[in-house]
């Protein structure tokens, strides 16, 4: 297992699949953080995530002009707020793993 960073990579469709599962793990945690919290902590518009949690189809990222700066904008700013959830990728089968 190694230390997964967001910034490293350079896929839309990748680091919005991660996004979607970053959320989902903070929405899933005891304290139950939901969108309009994380939202307020972070300054960014709901509507900010929702887009770029969408852009996990091949037609969604070509639609739009989202880049990979956008998340590493975003998980920056997560990161940062909440600290205690770590991203792992499983060096055999790449899959990612999120640890509170």
């Amino acid at each position: 297992m190694k230390r997964l960073y967001p910034h490293h990579i350079h896929d839309c469709r990748q680091l919005s699949a991660i996004l979607s599962r970053y959320l989902d793990t903070l929405q899933g945690a005891p304290l139950r953080i939901g969108m309009t919290q994380i939202s307020a902590a972070t300054a960014i518009p709901v509507s900010i995530f929702q887009r770029l949690r969408n852009c996990q189809t091949p037609t969604a990222v070509e639609d739009t002009e989202v880049t990979p700066t956008d998340f590493h904008i975003l998980f920056a700013n997560l990161l940062f707020r909440y600290p205690t959830v770590k991203m792992w990728e499983d060096e055999e089968d790449h899959t990612v793993i999120f640890e509170l």
